[in-house]
């Protein structure tokens, strides 16, 4: 019954349907503009709509730094158990601690969040899409939410499921969705890479192995993990005394507060096991030349060492583009941080696994279910 009645909600905020079924009974779902209620929406934010044009457009947009321009056609997730939590400062040096769940909305929703959104997101100049609304705490008997205390957000990313709330598919969308159901995939990104570089180091005609690499690259990564983003720290808090954001969502007496799930779509592209490293595609591209690829897949990557980057006996040079700074090493490595990879899929699939933030930025415990 709680299920039913969580989706029930979710489907009427998303103006899917004006009526639900709840057991043998039809009812009308919760109306929407109720003080005091938490609006869970979902975003890929710039970046998941826009891609990473080459030259970015600041420096401080994150771009790959050996030269390539990045699109997307679709960025698919499946989003499911959007829990809220007592305490979410029960430990101050453990993020994974809370108190008890209080209230919750159940999915499973799949969205592509490649598309725009029907709302104005957290980042300036983005869009939103809105799954639900969590009015009270319906796992601690209906309770209203008070104002005196704050609360732990946290969600999971899980497997395609059949019986998802799809809330943006279109007829592509729902082919691919289908396949990342029996694939067993969360996450799907579909796009093109397209090599912008000009002025680089090492310069175009220095290095035969990158200039043989082409310059036009497709991708379908069907990623499989599935994180759990637990007590989430929260920017519209502002910011705590270590610099970083408060956790959990602290409740407003005559408005709603929004949670939304944000996606990072940069994270599978990172060179290294750290926030905010370095985005680069030269070994996916390496990948495409030496396997004879016209679209590369997550499999595709199976088997390719990292450190430093190998494909059928030919290493990776390591390159980058004004204005990223010039190249340290000869060979291009991906720095796991004193962590364990078998291969460069299983590598990028970590990184992806930690793409799941709070209200933009906010850093969530992660954890795999």
């Amino acid at each position: 019954m709680r299920s039913s009645l969580n989706r029930c909600t979710a489907l009427a905020f998303s103006g899917l349907v004006a009526i639900c079924a709840m057991g043998a009974m039809s009812t009308a779902c919760s109306p929407p503009g109720r003080a005091g209620a938490i609006v869970v929406t979902a975003s890929g934010e710039a970046l998941g709509q826009n891609g990473f044009p080459f030259p970015p457009d600041t420096t401080q947009s994150p771009y790959f730094v050996d030269g390539w321009s990045v699109s997307f056609e679709q960025l698919i997730v499946t989003f499911d158990n959007i829990v809220v939590s007592q305490s979410p400062d029960k430990s101050a040096t453990d993020q994974s601690l809370t108190g008890a769940v209080v209230a919750s909305l159940h999915g499973p929703f799949a969205i592509d969040l490649h598309k725009p959104g029907s709302i104005p997101g957290k980042e300036d100049d983005t869009t939103a899409f809105p799954l639900g609304r969590i009015e009270k705490q319906n796992q601690n008997g209906g309770d209203d939410f008070t104002t005196d205390a704050k609360y732990a957000f946290g969600f999971d990313v899980v497997v395609a499921q059949p019986n998802a709330v799809k809330l943006n598919f279109d007829a592509t969308t729902e082919v691919e969705y289908a396949d990342m159901a029996k694939n067993g995939y969360s996450v799907l990104y579909v796009g093109t890479a397209t090599w912008m570089g000009d002025t680089c180091t090492p310069a175009h005609g220095a290095d035969k192995t990158l200039d043989a690499l082409p310059s036009v690259v497709r991708f379908r990564f069907g990623f499989k993990t599935r994180p759990r983003f637990s007590n989430c720290q929260n920017p519209d808090l502002g910011d705590d005394a270590k610099g970083g954001n408060p956790r959990g969502l602290a409740m407003k007496p005559n408005a709603d507060v929004t949670a939304q799930m944000t996606i990072h779509a940069d994270h599978p592209f990172w060179d290294a096991r750290q926030e905010d490293s370095p985005l680069r595609f030269d070994a996916i591209a390496l990948v495409a030349k030496q396997k004879n690829l016209s679209v590369v897949t997550l499999e595709d990557l199976m088997g390719v060492p990292y450190l430093p980057i190998t494909v059928d006996d030919v290493t990776l040079p390591s390159r980058t583009c004004e204005p990223a700074p010039k190249p340290v090493g000869k060979s291009q490595f991906y720095d796991p941080k004193g962590a364990t990879f078998t291969d460069l899929a299983a590598f990028m699939s970590d990184r992806q696994a930690s793409q799941g933030h709070l209200n933009a930025d906010g850093l969530c415990y992660v954890a795999t279910q």
